[in-house]
C-alpha cells in the first residue's frame, strides 16, 4: 500500500500533516479506501500518544 509506505517515511513531527490531506487515486477500490481511512485513524492515535 503506497499510502502506508509514504506515511511511515514521514518524520513523526510531520506525520499528522501528511496523513489527513492525503487523497486517494481515482481508481482506488472501496476496500482500499476503507483501509486507508482506518490507517489514518490509527496513525493519528499513534501521533497523539507519541508527541
Amino acid at each position: 500500500m503506497t499510502f502506508l509506505e509514504n506515511a511511515l517515511d514521514q518524520p513523526l513531527s510531520k506525520l499528522h500533516g501528511f496523513v489527513w490531506p492525503y487523497k486517494n487515486e481515482t481508481n482506488t477500490s472501496v476496500d482500499d479506501m476503507e483501509t486507508i481511512r482506518l490507517a489514518k485513524y490509527i496513525l493519528s492515535a499513534f501521533h497523539a500518544n507519541c508527541v
